[in-house]
């Protein structure tokens, strides 16, 4: 028969320090194997306790789940390919949440509802498909694997976005398609963002990274990657965006090295910036239509090498009219030898002076 279990019950039990399992199964006389917590659940002292909600169907999340005082670990897990919906906010103080399936049965969706928000330690989300329309703060590692993945940022002044704010954690996504249309943050200089997809990945709104790398690629096979001009990357740790074919029409802003490589195609908007703000550091392309690269500091040089020694930088399928220096010098050559070929063509000078030097 369908149960009821009041808030009450569940809170006097983590306030003594006790974890609580709830194990819903089918059966017959009405049950249904769902869970639903249609009342505030909240751990305002004790120790540390988990709170487990085993379902054989859907899992929704209609009223907030709190701690106060100490950490509380939280379980949603759905023994069939259900529903996990978060209606409500979620606060662990520090505890871990994990969402999911039971053994090899996998979720069917995980959604967070728009204007909610999940505070927790680490967090760990796995289904078919993935869907966050609110806010999900860490301050531990992130790892969201399923087939679709999508975080979406609701309209003006409601929460939305991925926020680490840890001394070091990490967010994974893994999934054969990431769209990531909402804010991802990072507060600390280690915390890293991995995007593995094998289908696609599309980016348009804001990622900023205090300190840590982003690495959008997959390990097996290479997705197609748009960046939209929306899109804003910044950060001071290597960028590395890496797909079949990469469009890239948005701006990243990053003191440390960027590499874009599209396997067969890398194509940059006509709004799209690269803005490099450090010393030394490298930018790797593919075949692009448009590289900007500015550095914000007198007197930096921006090198344009390859990776090889003895390689070429080539210009001659890029359509360009000329190549044109607007302050100093346009230096073509090595310090020891080289050659300089015009083909058909005429080097001129308005008013200044050609040096050729014979040895």
């Amino acid at each position: 028969n369908a149960s009821t279990v009041t808030s009450s019950d569940i809170n006097d039990a983590l306030n003594g320090g006790t974890s609580v399992i709830l194990d819903a199964v089918s059966g017959g006389g009405g049950g249904t194997g769902a869970i639903t917590v249609s009342d505030p659940i909240t751990k305002t002292s004790g120790g540390n306790a988990s709170l487990t909600l085993s379902a054989n169907s859907a899992i929704s999340i209609n009223q907030p789940i709190t701690s106060t005082c100490n950490a509380l670990n939280l379980v949603l897990e759905t023994s069939a390919a259900s529903t996990i919906s978060i209606a409500a906010n979620i606060t662990t103080n520090g505890g871990t949440l994990s969402a999911g399936g039971t053994g090899s049965t996998s979720a069917a969706l995980i959604s967070l509802a728009g204007g909610k928000t999940i505070s927790a330690g680490a967090v760990t989300l796995t289904a078919t498909t993935i869907s966050l329309e609110g806010k999900l703060v860490s301050s531990d590692n992130v790892t969201l694997t399923g087939t679709t993945i999508t975080e979406t940022t609701m309209a003006s002044g409601a929460n939305g976005g991925i926020e680490l704010n840890t001394t070091g954690g990490t967010l994974t996504m893994t999934a054969d398609t990431i769209t990531l249309n909402g804010d991802v943050s990072t507060g600390a200089s280690t915390s890293s963002v991995i995007l593995k997809a094998n289908t696609t990945v599309g980016l348009t709104g804001t990622m900023a990274l205090s300190g840590g790398s982003l690495t959008i690629q997959d390990d097996t096979s290479l997705p197609a990657v748009t960046v939209g001009s929306t899109a804003s990357l910044t950060g001071v740790g290597d960028f590395v965006i890496r797909g079949s074919t990469v469009a890239f029409n948005g701006a990243v802003t990053n003191s440390g090295n960027v590499s874009l490589q599209g396997g067969t195609s890398l194509s940059l908007g006509a709004s799209s910036t690269v803005s490099m703000t450090g010393s030394s550091k490298t930018l790797t392309t593919g075949t692009s239509d448009k590289v900007k690269v500015t550095s914000v500091t007198a007197g930096k040089a921006i090198n344009l090498s390859s990776t090889t020694i003895g390689g070429a930088l080539n210009l001659s399928e890029t359509g360009l009219a000329s190549i044109s220096t607007t302050f100093g010098g346009l230096e073509i050559g090595t310090a020891s030898s080289g050659t300089i070929t015009v083909r058909d063509d005429t080097v001129s000078s308005g008013n200044g002076t050609f040096l050729l030097p014979i040895a």
